[in-house]
């Protein structure tokens, strides 16, 4: 007998697929909420609304702290670094 997966399980849309824009080719859910360093791609709301409750869906399997590094990501190290340069030349 086959077991059904819980609707609130994090694998239950991993099979269903979209096209990339990004990428330019078509990918499974599962890549898209679980990307190369472990985390959502930034991108799951556009690529996804109106398909699955991605909102909804993101709300039961990540923490407030993961859902706002992911959608406001702290400064790239480079970016501070440049910063960092330009005033230290402006100021000194």
């Amino acid at each position: 007998m086959e077991q059904q997966k819980s609707t609130s399980s994090i694998e239950q849309y991993d099979e269903r697929r979209i096209y990339c824009r990004m990428l330019g080719h078509e990918l499974p859910f599962s890549y898209c909420r679980s990307t190369a360093d472990g985390r959502f791609c930034p991108r799951i709301f556009d690529c996804w609304h109106g398909k699955i409750d991605v909102g909804r869906f993101i709300q039961t399997h990540f923490s407030d702290d993961e859902i706002r590094e992911i959608i406001h990501p702290s400064a790239p190290k480079m970016h501070t670094l440049l910063n960092l340069i330009r005033n230290s030349e402006k100021t000194g």
